[in-house]
């Protein structure tokens, strides 16, 4: 029981620490990754450190519940520090430093528990592994839970009293006194979670003053603010829109309009995906009354904005639905495709600015027709992480178009068809003219000529046509290396503008590397056993992470989803532990045959990284992610019950090697493979990473490694 309680509320804090932390730099998902990473190294340091483990279950029990909170409370302030941008921005310093002060107290408190809690049975023979099968058990209970927490509507701090409300809970499975104590806790965090609405709101009030209305809803959480220049809307306190009050429309919405309805030369069949917002149905009325179809990715949103808006809530001809879904789902056609949505600050968003989706949009539009984007960017400059987002995109319409144009200003349009784009001003102002709109400050013939032919754009057009930037794809988002270029640009200029080296050029040279290690280690007394478990802990850990992002690329709703894909995970990690134990008695036994089964899992574990890759370079649907997932959770639950049984290492080094070796597998991957390699990239390194890890442990002829006896 102690054990289910300590799993339970270990996976519930862990997904609500990473939620906030990914709210606090913006929904960017790498951010999870790295956040996963603070938290499984501290997890090893607490399990493994030995001043630790002086302290008694109460006291490490009542630290966890009290730091779950104070870390949803560090994590909305994370942007008030003073090292932190005027405009908010974290920089790769910061969110570093926010994520080990997000995660990893919390991180290291969980190890601890998990320790303490553990029985520290020794294993029966030919048993079951029953400390970690309950704690998988747990953790996957508790990761249901987290998944179910935005669908219910449930804040942040309310769930983190929650958890710390589970783990004191395990406190009931002592004596009187614990009972008694933990009783007492636990009941008093499910006051504070039922009454913590009020708490949640003034914490938001942090970051955004004017807050009107915040929700936790299941793309992400949603928040409505009075601002200086409007209302603004924020998903995961990202920006989507500022309604201009002064003006009729949000910025750049006539720009996009004019832009691209005027390269139409008959009334177009439009179909516009989002803008409800920016309000452009009555700007295109001019060009195609009553030939619009608008799709709407978000009912929530607009239910929930429409109360603090001026514009008319949607009519009936309005299509609520998943872009990509409706795009698959439909057989019209359209002259013209203006995309509206959310720009590509998330993998979320990404995926409907990537390669794959140009290509839908692309099968959608008649001939000669086009598609329109558009893309917020400085008026007179393009920051470096403005100009690699711009040619990333830029790259992936070219290669589904043949006519690419960007037209660069304050709104940034993208302009793309498989036939050659009208490009002369006075064509294009004729066109303007016919429709009747009236001339504003925004938008009239010197304006139009301005956009097409002005400095800017020719320079704009040579710029993105020389640079050395990979095509944005779902496997590659660009958003991943946003915060990095950020940085990073400061200290080698020009590396927006460069292409990352493939993965067959430094993959070979730490394969080389690792295997000259693992040759030295693999007869020292433990060490072998120990590099296997980490190799396990990091193989799931980068392929979970992996799978964790590309869920995201192909559905959006990895903010509800994480707490269930990780409970997947865990519960086939347990089924991995049991599997093991049903294997014959005869392959555990301690002769030259019982030398196989451990390098023959991780030669498994390569082989189920490759075909995880296969898997992701060809298109993986829900249905196939979720068996990568569960084989991954398999696979390492059967190497952890292997090197146990072997009788080298116990269960508490065990765990320590296997939260060593996903903190430190991930941490590379969250900063470098995944944001310039690519999701396919990282996980074939795990493939590659394999072969030293199977060194460690590979029978020679004759005695088995000293400390492998057994395995």
């Amino acid at each position: 029981m102690p054990l289910l309680c300590v799993g339970f509320a270990t996976m519930l804090g862990l997904v609500i620490l990473l939620r906030e932390l990914g709210v606090a730099c913006f929904g960017n998902e790498i951010v999870y990754v790295l956040g996963l990473a603070v938290w499984l190294l501290a997890a090893a340091f607490g399990a493994a450190g030995s001043r630790w483990q002086r302290m008694s279950i109460p006291v490490a029990t009542l630290s966890y519940a009290a730091i779950l909170p104070a870390s949803v409370c560090l994590a909305r302030a994370l942007r008030l520090l003073p090292a932190v941008a005027p405009s908010g921005e974290l920089g790769l310093g910061a969110i570093t430093a926010g994520a080990i002060l997000v995660m990893a107290p919390a991180g290291a408190l969980s190890g601890l528990l998990q320790h303490v809690a553990d029985s520290q049975r020794a294993l029966p023979p030919g048993g079951v592994d029953r400390d970690q099968v309950s704690l998988c058990v747990g953790s996957a209970c508790g990761g249901l839970a987290a998944g179910l927490l935005p669908a219910l509507g449930v804040p942040a701090l309310a769930g983190a009293l929650l958890a710390g409300a589970v783990a004191s809970g395990a406190l009931a499975a002592g004596g009187r006194r614990r009972r008694g104590l933990g009783l007492a806790v636990a009941f008093a965090l499910l006051a504070g979670a039922v009454s913590s609405g009020g708490w949640d709101r003034a914490m938001t009030r942090w970051n955004h003053p004017g807050l009107l209305q915040t929700r936790e809803l299941s793309g992400g959480r949603l928040t409505i603010a009075d601002t200086e220049n409007g209302l603004a809307v924020y998903r995961d306190d990202a920006l989507l829109h500022v309604e201009q009050r002064s003006q009729g429309h949000g910025p750049g919405s006539l720009a996009l309009v004019h832009l691209a309805a005027t390269q139409c030369e008959q009334p177009p069949r439009v179909l516009l995906l989002g803008g409800w917002l920016e309000a452009l149905r009555p700007a295109l009325a001019a060009y195609a009354a009553g030939q619009v179809v608008n799709v709407e990715p978000d009912r929530e949103l607009i239910d929930l904005a429409a109360p603090y808006t001026a514009l008319p809530p949607p009519r009936d001809e309005v299509v609520h639905a998943d872009p990509i879904a409706w795009l698959l789902g439909t057989n019209d056609r359209f002259d013209l495709i203006l995309s509206v949505l959310a720009e590509p600050l998330t993998a979320g968003a990404n995926r409907v600015w990537s390669l794959d989706f140009y290509g839908l949009c692309a099968r959608r539009l008649h001939d000669g027709g086009v598609l329109a984007v558009r893309l917020r960017t400085g008026d007179a400059v393009w920051t470096l992480r403005q100009a690699r987002r711009i040619a990333a995109i830029h790259r992936a319409l070219d290669q589904v178009f043949a006519h690419v144009q960007v037209l660069p200003g304050p709104i940034t349009v993208l302009l793309a068809s498989q036939r050659p784009l009208q490009r002369e001003p006075e064509v294009l102002a004729a066109r303007w003219r016919e429709v009747g709109a009236a001339p504003s400050e925004e938008v009239n013939a010197d304006w139009l000529r301005l956009r097409w032919q002005g400095h800017r754009t020719g320079e704009a057009t040579s710029l993105l046509a020389a640079a050395a930037v990979p095509a944005n794809t779902d496997l590659r988002p660009v958003a991943f290396a946003d915060n990095l270029i950020w940085d990073l640009g400061v200290l080698i200029p020009g590396l927006g503008w460069r292409e990352v080296p493939l993965p067959s050029r430094w993959l070979m040279p730490i394969v080389a590397g690792g295997v000259l290690v693992v040759i030295w280690l693999r007869r020292r007394r433990h060490a072998a056993a120990i590099l296997a478990a980490g190799y396990a802990g990091l193989a799931a850990s980068i392929l979970t992470s992996v799978l964790l992002l590309y869920h995201q690329s192909l559905h959006g709703l990895l903010y509800r989803d994480l707490g269930f894909v990780l409970a997947l995970v865990k519960l086939a990690e347990a089924g991995g532990c049991k599997l093991a134990a049903a294997w014959p008695g005869r392959v555990w036994r301690k002769n030259p045959a019982s030398r196989w089964p451990l390098p023959a899992l991780l030669v498994v574990i390569s082989l189920w990284s490759f075909l995880v890759t296969v898997g992701l370079l060809l298109g993986s649907n829900v249905i196939t992610c979720g068996i990568w997932l569960a084989g991954i959770g398999l696979l390492t639950g059967m190497v952890a019950d292997a090197i146990v049984r072997g009788g080298t290492i116990g269960t508490r080094r065990r765990q320590i090697a296997l939260l060593g070796g996903g903190g430190l597998g991930v941490l590379p991957a969250a900063v470098l493979l995944i944001p310039f390699g690519g999701l396919a990239a990282a996980a074939l390194t795990v493939t590659a990473l394999a072969f030293p890890a199977a060194v460690a442990v590979w029978p020679l002829p004759g005695s088995p490694p000293r400390g492998l006896a057994g395995c």
